[in-house]
């Protein structure tokens, strides 16, 4: 609604205006209202200000320039970029004819074609060598157009209907004005391309409005809105209409309209009716109506997952997915408190919801790893919720890949929304867990040592959640495992990353920090655990193609961290990978430095007998290469 008073007050003052400017125009009140508030001006802004605003608006209005051209071709393409952002996807759900939907960019491209027409045809300027020709086009009235009239700035006679533009510096022929918004004269030549243009520029205009309104009409009509009913305070049933969604409900009839949102989209047959109307709801605008906005999808989510709505659940798993990641936050952190912390055992309920909407699963759960990323021992995920999210990975791990596998995906996916997978985000727990659970139960001093009692308590995580993190790693590179597969189905093998590399820096920062911070409490197993858990999943991620980078970056990347064998040896060697059907003969994976193009170098003669060979490392039988840590 606040768009529309908005529109309202906008339109009011526009009305206001035009009245005042008809009524003031047929007096002299008009002009002098505009120099009395020049004068009034003139004595607070600076001269300086007052000379630079004069020479603006002499460049704006009296020279030629392409500013108002710009301006013109700016806003005609912001009004399509909405019309088809916001009109043309939902008339194309809502079954639009694409010829009534297309007619706006039809007459977008023909008015566009006169549009340069006008700016770059010649208006008719009068010279030496067509001087005659004109003279003899128009006959003389000796009242406006004396016959022996000259421009004294172009040494001309002037044609009759014939003026000098100032601001070409031009006579034209058969002048009408100059127009800023061409950037050129209308005149004899141009003038018939400049009515086209006029004309296709109302009638595309009438036909964006035409669409939208229909479109309007007709999503009221479809959603039947108009025929709810809720209760009154007297106990009525009353007809929902503006009085009702404006003013702040109360706690009842918040419920009442939670209720009438759930069974609306629990009925409604046509999912692309049930999208329009979610996403119109509840996309954030921002402004101040998107913290009710929030707060009021919140509860209609966590009703939907109480009574099990199915078809909300689906709205507002493809909300989460075009919606940037700090509204997805707020969603998730709200469904958090409700089932994990506000009763106890009430997550059973959010439990079930894996069978009736894996897609809103997947998508919560990349909502919940963006919320706590264990950087504070605020943002630890609740055990409940974890043991909730392991569970359902460890049941069917493509749970995670659901949105990856059904969405169309380009090789750019866009910056400050939802990632495609969890994967980083449950990496990020696996890897950071031990530190994070570690720091959070520091042990006390007493004297400068550790009393024995805090020693047995500070042991890190406790079973269940070793046991769950354990059980989440697993699971992680398993689905690791199935990617490459995956990716090279959809033609994405070696070009998208689904685990970028710029957000494994920031996570190695962080453990080598927590390392750093943990160090003098005896923390090398959580250490040594953080770090097999790492080079694990990068080594997998970039074996199976969902990490994209060189070992010459994991290098770079890994220097600073405390020493890990398993880490040293996948950021060492070369990992010899088994070729694979849907790749090239002969092709070199990304993850390893690729072969010399050059031939082999004849060897030197001895100049000294060959040393005796050492024996090959026991500890790695299996390496064809000598195993060199980086220290």
């Amino acid at each position: 609604m606040d768009f529309l008073v908005l529109f309202l007050f906008y339109l009011a003052l526009v009305l206001i205006g035009a009245v005042m400017i008809c009524i003031c125009s047929k007096t002299h009140r008009l002009k002098g209202l505009v120099r009395g508030g020049a004068q009034i001006f003139s004595y607070i802004i600076p001269g300086c200000l007052q000379r630079a605003i004069l020479r603006l608006l002499h460049y704006l209005f009296h020279t030629r320039n392409h500013t108002f051209v710009i301006l013109h071709l700016t806003l005609q393409g912001m009004v399509y970029a909405e019309y088809t952002w916001e009109i043309f996807g939902y008339c194309r759900a809502l079954e639009f004819s694409l010829y009534s939907l297309s007619l706006p960019y039809l007459l977008l491209i023909v008015n566009l074609f006169f549009f340069s027409l006008s700016c770059v045809t010649d208006p008719g300027t009068i010279t030496k060598a067509n001087e005659l020709l004109f003279l003899q086009v128009y006959e003389f009235d000796e009242v406006m157009f004396p016959k022996n009239a000259r421009c004294s700035t172009c040494d001309l006679r002037k044609p009759a209907r014939s003026k000098h533009c100032s601001v070409c510096n031009r006579c034209v022929h058969r002048f009408d004005h100059h127009c800023v918004w061409v950037n050129n004269c209308i005149g004899a030549w141009n003038t018939r391309y400049f009515l086209i243009y006029l004309l296709t520029l109302t009638a595309s205009a009438a036909a964006v409005a035409t669409v939208s309104t229909v479109f309007l009409v007709q999503l009221v009509m479809v959603s039947d809105l108009y025929l709810e009913t809720y209760v009154d305070d007297h106990g009525h049933f009353q007809v929902i209409d503006t009085v009702f969604l404006v003013q702040r409900l109360n706690s009842l009839q918040e419920l009442q309209l939670l209720e009438i949102m759930c069974n609306y989209f629990q009925e409604q047959t046509k999912d692309s009716v049930r999208q329009i109307i979610f996403s119109s709801l509840f996309s954030p605008q921002g402004n101040k109506a998107d913290d009710s906005r929030m707060s009021l999808l919140g509860k209609l989510v966590s009703m939907a997952v109480a009574v099990c709505r199915v078809p909300v659940l689906e709205c507002a798993a493809s909300w989460l997915q075009r919606t940037p990641v700090v509204y997805c936050v707020r969603l998730a952190r709200a469904l958090v408190d409700d089932y994990c912390c506000l009763v106890p055992g009430s997550v059973q309920t959010l439990k079930q919801i894996f069978s009736a909407s894996p897609r809103f699963c997947c998508q919560f759960i990349t909502s919940v790893t963006a919320l706590y990323d264990l950087s504070s021992d605020d943002l630890i995920p609740p055990l409940d919720l974890l043991e909730m999210i392991v569970t359902w990975i460890f049941e069917d791990p493509r749970l995670i890949l659901i949105t990856f596998l059904n969405t169309p995906i380009a090789a750019n996916l866009p910056i400050g929304f939802l990632e495609l997978t969890p994967l980083t985000g449950l990496i990020r727990w696996c890897v950071k867990a031990p530190l994070a659970y570690k720091r959070k139960k520091k042990p006390s001093l007493s004297n400068g040592h550790v009393t024995s009692k805090a020693a047995q308590d500070s042991g890190g995580m406790d079973r269940d959640s070793h046991l769950l993190y354990s059980k989440l790693h697993l699971s992680i590179l398993q689905v690791l495992m199935m990617l490459q597969v995956h990716l090279t189905e959809k033609n994405l093998y070696g070009r998208l990353g689904l685990i970028l590399f710029d957000h494994m820096v920031p996570l190695v920062e962080e453990i080598n920090r927590l390392a750093d911070e943990l160090n003098p409490l005896n923390a090398s197993q959580e250490i040594e655990l953080s770090l097999d858990r790492l080079a694990q999943a990068l080594q997998v991620a970039m074996a199976s193609g969902a990490l994209l980078c060189t070992r010459d970056d994991l290098r770079t990347l890994c220097s600073r961290l405390p020493h890990n064998n398993l880490l040293q040896l996948v950021i060492s060697g070369p990992v010899q990978q088994s070729p694979h059907a849907a790749l090239p003969p002969g092709f070199y994976p990304h993850i390893h430095t690729p072969p010399l193009g050059y031939g082999a170098v004849p060897a030197h003669p001895a100049a000294h007998p060959a040393l005796p060979a050492h024996p090959g490392h026991t500890f790695l039988s299996g390496m064809a290469f000598p195993f060199r840590p980086i220290r």
